[in-house]
């Protein structure tokens, strides 16, 4: 309603400016001063015009002030913390219809002073977030490009922490009648988490962007969530901690190592088996290349048949679930190395161990509409912080090819 009465003033002045336009042109053209009707006519129509001006102020004031306390009233972006395989979402400041409308108006460049949902958190807190349906799409395709979020133990924070992790463990004794207990503490070391951005840049046509032919959520959800997922995924697995997470690889210090150069054997992943202590191996699960599976999917016994069976692995596993090495779930990593000299090409461990803090509020997008301005092209800018580390390393065991 206020929007159409706006509009009607915009609408009101024009035509008077108009009018009075016309007469002052008409005596103009006539080389003549404008007659005491004209004159007067023009002057009530000029009135006009700064009485509605004074009258569309008052509105903008008005919505301004509306504004304001909206954005006092609503409270900060609740942080999303997705679950172990999954995400969760609470109503909050980009929760709503309203505030995706706003969204992609701004996206396409169509926004206007009366859109300000946006700006219902600042910029710290999630004025530039994406909405939450997008996030939520963002997340699953996270989820589906990295295998390693879907393993690790994943929790959103809002600053750096630091996580005390057992380095010694204490032991009991025996003690004789009235004897003296010695002293065995627990002893803790500390992990800090940090968060390192990924990310993306992608330039969108405007006839894209204002057809809205395509899905847009769904759409740069999808690329957003790809690219992203795949970097990440590739810092988990053997990040080095510089500038990037650390990964796995590099925070696993357990390591088996085969006996021939760039080959595995059967014995070789019973030995990788055995170094993971023995109170590690339940629900413990492999993660490797696609090329080390490969590998041991064509291993063969001394009568040439394959060792790897529909229902399980080798005759004294033969009751194990398909899909299993040596009974236990085992998952592919893109990023793991095929078997070759030196290479590490799995990772075999209990995951709730390692650690992914992704830094709220989650995915952040900027929009550029001017560096390709005169191409038709808009920049869209996105990026989220994230870290990763092993927090327990005796809970996992590499294996590495001899050289």
């Amino acid at each position: 309603m206020k929007n159409d009465a706006l509009k009607a003033l915009y609408e009101e002045r024009s035509d008077l400016v108009a009018k009075a336009r016309q007469i002052m042109d008409k005596a103009d053209n006539e080389n003549r001063s404008m007659n005491t009707e004209e004159t007067s006519t023009s002057e009530r129509m000029l009135d006009r015009v700064d009485a509605i001006e004074g009258e569309i102020e008052q509105m903008n004031q008005r919505s301004r002030l509306e504004s304001a306390e909206n954005h006092l009233d609503s409270p900060a972006r609740a942080v999303a913390t997705p679950a172990l395989g999954g995400t969760s979402s609470s109503m909050d400041a980009t929760a709503g219809a309203e505030y995706t409308r706003s969204f992609w108006a701004n996206l396409r460049g169509e926004a206007t002073y009366e859109q300000r949902s946006q700006l219902k958190g600042t910029a710290n807190v999630g004025g530039n977030v994406c909405p939450d349906d997008m996030e939520r799409r963002i997340i699953e395709e996270l989820q589906q490009a990295s295998v390693m979020r879907t393993l690790a133990n994943v929790q959103t924070v809002d600053s750096d922490r630091t996580i005390p992790v057992e380095s010694f463990q204490g032991s009991a004794g025996w003690v004789a009648e009235a004897g003296s207990i010695s002293a065995s503490d627990t002893q803790f070391t500390q992990v800090s988490m940090s968060a390192y951005k990924a990310a993306d840049r992608i330039d969108a046509s405007v006839e894209l962007l204002a057809d809205g032919v395509v899905d847009l959520n769904s759409y740069f959800a999808n690329i957003i969530g790809r690219r992203m997922g795949r970097l990440m995924e590739e810092a988990y697995w053997d990040g080095d901690g510089s500038g990037k997470p650390t990964g796995v690889v590099t925070g696993t210090t357990q390591n088996h190592e085969t006996a021939s150069s760039g080959a595995i054997t059967a014995d070789d992943l019973f030995d990788w088996e055995g170094t993971l202590p023995v109170q590690y191996r339940p629900g413990a699960a492999f993660v490797l290349s696609d090329g080390a599976v490969k590998a041991i999917r064509k291993l063969k016994d001394s009568n040439d048949r394959y060792i790897w069976e529909p229902n399980g692995w080798g005759t004294a596993t033969a009751d194990g679930a398909g899909g299993t090495i040596l009974g236990y779930p085992y998952f592919i990593c893109e990023f793991a190395d095929a078997p070759a000299a030196s290479a590490v090409v799995g990772v075999f461990g209990r995951w709730e161990n390692f650690f992914i803090y992704d830094r709220a509020p989650g995915t952040t997008l900027l929009t550029d509409p001017y560096t390709n301005a005169d191409t038709g092209m808009v920049r869209i800018i996105s990026h989220r912080r994230t870290d990763s580390k092993v927090v327990l390393a005796e809970a996992f065991a590499k294996m590495t090819c001899a050289a």
